[in-house]
């Protein structure tokens, strides 16, 4: 119980017994401690200070409680608690996998596969695997679609010579494949590898773009290849689109108001 002190008060013996009912009863200006019965009281003021009136105290206390956000704004953000969370997959991702057959690359196609079968054993998806056009209700994730990057996007990042030696990747015979593989670093091409980068990338842009709008609460892009350690020029360490970069690229640009974007990447390597 919070009552008021003699020191804030004069001619008011039993001040200090005064409980107060609301916390803005404490002036944030000089931390004194009066009740709502301030018509009565006469306010001793601090040298310095102009005399506190009852009016400019009922004034000051009004200011103090005002909400930093209007009631309609604070009102439509509480859905958001309610929403789902998205979900983007496309199995045609898994088609980006290494040509040498001796090699188990650690980025395997069945990555992808291993957790979306995780999801649906947990009961939160039930859509086929395959099935991006389909939602059921009933489902605790929302299905987002896969789309693929446009050449756009990817130069808000990327060079455009990365571009375009991406580009040529369909048309490549398994010998120059197989030899941009071992010159890489650390990454693989086959002829589907620039489609699947780019599913990949749109799919991880369609996420984020999903939680901005507020159509999910928050979402899991599980895309491959993966996206966060390809640099502007080339790709690197798995990955031939840096996903992360060109999403948060596409949502700043599209959105002047979002200032910030936190990104945390926290990533396990195999020993």
């Amino acid at each position: 119980m919070i009552t008021a002190s003699n020191r804030c008060l004069e001619d008011e013996p039993q001040a200090s017994s005064l409980a107060l009912q609301h916390p803005t009863d404490i002036l944030p200006d000089t931390g004194h401690v009066l009740s709502n019965r301030i018509d009565h009281l006469k306010i001793r003021p601090r040298s310095g200070y102009a005399k506190l009136t009852p009016e400019l105290f009922l004034q000051r206390r009004a200011n103090a409680i005002r909400p930093k956000f209007s009631t309609d704004s604070y009102t439509r953000a509480l859905p958001r608690s309610s929403l789902r969370t998205g979900l983007c997959y496309d199995v045609r991702m898994r088609f980006h996998a290494t040509l040498d057959e001796e090699d188990v690359h650690p980025e395997d196609p069945r990555r992808i596969h291993v957790i979306y079968q995780a999801l649906a054993s947990a009961g939160l998806t039930k859509l086929p695997e395959g099935g991006s056009e389909l939602e059921n209700e009933d489902c605790l994730m929302v299905r987002i679609r896969a789309r693929e990057v446009t050449e756009e996007e990817a130069l808000l990042v990327h060079t455009s010579d990365h571009w375009r030696f991406l580009t040529t990747l369909p048309d490549l015979d398994k010998a120059s494949l197989l030899n941009l593989t071992l010159t890489g670093d650390s990454v693989f091409y086959n002829n589907q590898s620039f489609t699947c980068a780019k599913l990949s990338c749109g799919g991880s842009i369609e996420t984020c773009k999903a939680v901005w709008s507020g159509q999910v609460k928050n979402a899991i892009a599980v895309v491959r290849p993966p996206g966060h350690h390809a640099e502007p020029h080339k790709s690197m360490g798995f990955c031939l689109f840096n996903n992360v970069a060109v999403a948060a690229r596409v949502i700043r640009q599209g959105n002047p108001e979002c200032e910030k974007i936190m990104i945390l990447d926290w990533y396990v390597h195999p020993e």
